[in-house]
């Protein structure tokens, strides 16, 4: 079988897997609204690049939202998804420009040398920057979030392409991988930091062996059990699914269901504020109450207190102006550090600030280990 990176994803419901292998990875209806709508966003970058490189342009912002309009009868868009298609289309526009060769592949189904793997990156770019041995590949998404750094390096899409990519392409030796929020207009890495995810092709072979002996693993399942988890509410294999069926668990489908599971939140996100304010009086009078291991009590935690002149004079020796210090809200650890990254402010320096602040003792009302370790906070 070859896999792609939603087959190998799906492997955590071996039920899932087991139905995506039989139907070889191929889409079914239930997902036919955003697939619609990434249809077209496809067939207009497609377009929207061609009239860029025939124009000699880098980008044209008329032309694409004219492009766009053109779109809207001819891909089967309903209402609501002719407007969702319209908004992503502009995002679309803010990041990206036609690269300046036409060596960009929009949409194209790559396959490692033996078939095992094979994927569609959004995006393309071979060579990238006029570097024969860069390549960047960036894949667009339509969430309703921005997803946060650690979790979007953690997944294993766009590493799988750059393993397709570097397998059918020796002499490629830099990876450069993008998120393109499409609903907000921005991308991960920031653009100019393309640097910041960057992989050599020592680290992209490196993670193909671990996904070919995760492949092996998969090959050698005889047994394939539903299993729940969190693509629950919208995996493929739903209608099927001997969980669902025995309700032993339950998705969400339509809006009226996902209103009364947000009823049901709201009451009990009440009823534990509630709680906790009950706990916290009888903590205050009694002591800590002891649970599993663990206690609530009133636990102390070390901060540090920051004087705002102090910190402004400190990131003025190093060059930063005081609007990007000011910027910040609050001067915290947090804004400290994050004033240094976006003013590209090295570590022992940003060290020499965080330094400055004077450390207090507060309390927090939290769970802790009955041994005295912290634990997960509960309340303030």
């Amino acid at each position: 079988m070859s896999l792609n990176q939603s087959t190998i994803k799906a492997a955590s419901c071996p039920f899932r897997f087991s139905k995506l292998k039989a139907r070889k990875g191929h889409k079914t209806d239930s997902q036919e609204a955003v697939t619609s709508v990434g249809r077209a966003i496809h067939s207009f970058a497609d377009r929207y690049f061609k009239h860029c490189w025939e124009s000699g342009v880098q980008t044209d912002l008329e032309a694409g939202r004219r492009i766009a309009e053109s779109l809207l009868t001819g891909e089967g868009l309903g209402e609501a998804e002719r407007a969702d298609f319209l908004q992503l289309a502009e995002g679309f526009l803010t990041c990206e420009m036609a690269p300046v060769r036409q060596t960009a592949a929009v949409e194209e189904v790559v396959h490692t040398p033996d078939k095992q793997f094979y994927g569609t990156p959004d995006l393309v770019e071979l060579p990238f920057c006029d570097d024969p041995e860069a390549v960047r590949i960036s894949d667009w998404k339509s969430w309703r979030r921005i997803r946060p750094a650690g979790e979007m390096r953690a997944e294993i899409q766009l590493p799988l392409y750059a393993g397709i990519v570097a397998e059918l392409n020796p002499a490629v030796e830099r990876f450069y991988l993008r998120y393109v929020f499409l609903r907000y207009g921005k991308e991960y890495p920031a653009a100019g930091k393309a640097a910041d995810w960057c992989l050599s092709r020592e680290e992209v072979l490196a993670f193909m062996g671990r996904m070919r002996q995760r492949a092996a693993e998969l090959d050698a399942m005889t047994e394939f059990p539903a299993r729940a988890g969190t693509a629950c509410d919208w995996c493929e294999c739903s209608g099927e699914c001997p969980l669902i069926e025995a309700r032993e668990i339950s998705v969400l489908r339509t809006a009226e269901q996902a209103r009364g599971a947000a009823e049901q939140v709201y009451a009990l996100d009440s009823l534990v504020k509630r709680l906790r304010a009950r706990l916290k009086a009888w903590v205050d009078t009694n002591g800590e109450v002891e649970l599993d291991g663990v206690k609530l009590t009133y636990v102390p935690q070390l901060s540090r207190k920051y004087d705002l002149a102090e910190v402004v004079k400190a990131f003025q020796c190093q060059g930063v102006k005081v609007t990007a210090v000011l910027g910040e809200a609050t001067i915290t650890q947090t804004g400290i550090k994050r004033v240094g990254k976006a003013a590209g402010v090295g570590k022992e320096a940003v060290a020499e600030v965080l330094a400055l602040g004077s450390e207090e003792t507060r309390t927090a009302f939290k769970f802790a280990k009955a041994d005295g370790e912290d634990g997960e906070e509960d309340g303030q």
